[in-house]
């Protein structure tokens, strides 16, 4: 039953759902993402006494969706935590618990609270090559933060622990995005704790399996391993010129960054990845001075900022590029609310208090 049910809840992953159909290892067992959540429902529901039982129906769980077991209402998380309160030894228990959490610490266990660098340490202690851990460890990192509470003496910085996390699964696609993103943010300067000396050292580039990878190369390589990651198709789209192509396969061939803006509205149909796809193809649009034809129905620049505002409220360079095309005076409608060029800077502004520029732009306007 262990094989089936982690086969199962593997049909359940909201990443890769799609290339989970059979499995080698279990012969009688293919099924689809439908088939795979009635089936964890109900060998949850009548295993709520068993460690498997709490992870399975955590497993079959939407992120914020409530359920009900032993009548009683029940988080995705508090699923996770039951598992761990019944086998602490399984690695894979504590890393869906610190998933499911976040960065609070809703939990006390053995007497101490519990927060998502908690849960994936521990099961890093259970099982070093778990990959999926090591990439949600560096998530919770800054960059110039060391780890010492990790399987390893000398401690881990955040780069160390995503290559750790691609030595063990080299197309954990998710990994190749968290490394290009955390080059994106370089060149920045840290102590050189990979090769133990006091000398600052400046990453824009890293050297992994005999080849030196730029953010935009992690990219293009998470989208060969997995083409249906919005996130990815927004991040190469963002680092491409306007008159680049890109080749990811036989399916892909001569992505423009426009098209990868598009295949991105197409991979993530709601939430921040969809709204950053509006909002990434109205600024392409803006820069341009063009329009997209989408489903036969052509879109400006505006008109893309507007469905990325309808969509997500908190992402600052939306409220910038909409504020550059409202004309000094006038008005436009977003959200049932008229708001001029001032609104969406201090909008933008609210999101990001420190973003660079914002507060220059303010001025500006309050000038004029």
């Amino acid at each position: 039953m262990d094989k089936r049910l982690e086969f199962l809840t593997d049909c359940l992953n909201k990443e890769t759902p799609k290339q989970h159909r059979s499995d080698a290892l279990i012969s009688d067992c293919s099924c689809t993402y439908a088939e795979a959540a009635t089936f964890l429902l109900k060998y949850a529901t009548s295993n709520t006494q068993k460690a498997t039982g709490w992870y399975a129906f955590g497993r079959q769980m939407k992120l914020r969706e409530v359920g009900s077991a032993e009548n009683q209402a029940v988080t995705r998380s508090m699923c996770f935590f039951n598992a761990v309160q019944l086998d602490k030894e399984n690695a894979n228990y504590w890393y869906w618990l610190g998933r499911s959490i976040g960065n609070a610490a809703p939990f006390i266990f053995e007497g101490e609270p519990i927060n998502r660098r908690r849960c994936v340490v521990n099961a890093l202690q259970l099982d070093k090559s778990h990959f999926e851990a090591w990439c949600l460890l560096a998530s919770t990192m800054t960059h110039n933060e060391v780890v010492f509470q990790t399987v390893y003496d000398e401690g881990k910085v955040k780069m160390e622990c995503i290559i750790e996390s691609l030595r063990y699964n080299p197309d954990y696609y998710v990994a190749w995005n968290s490394l290009g993103m955390f080059l994106l943010d370089g060149p920045m300067e840290m102590s050189c704790v990979l090769c133990r000396c006091p000398h600052p050292v400046v990453f824009s580039t890293v050297q992994i399996f005999g080849q030196t990878w730029t953010a935009k190369m992690c990219f293009i390589r998470a989208l060969v391993i997995n083409t249906e990651d919005g996130t990815n198709w927004n991040n190469l789209g963002s680092l491409m010129h306007d008159d680049e192509t890109i080749t990811i396969n036989k399916d892909y061939v001569g992505m423009t960054k426009i098209k990868c803006f598009a295949q991105a509205l197409h991979c993530s149909q709601e939430g921040f990845s969809h709204s950053l796809a509006w909002s990434n193809m109205g600024l392409f649009l803006k820069s341009t001075n063009n329009l997209v034809v989408l489903h036969g129905v052509e879109k400006t620049a505006q008109e893309c900022y507007k469905e990325a505002l309808a969509i997500d409220t908190n992402i600052v360079e939306t409220w910038f590029g909409v504020a550059s095309l409202i004309v000094d005076g006038s008005k436009l409608e977003i959200n049932n609310k008229s708001m001029s060029k001032f609104d969406c800077v201090a909008k933008g502004l609210e999101c990001n208090p420190v973003r660079h520029g914002g507060w220059e732009f303010l001025l500006d306007l309050l000038e004029k």
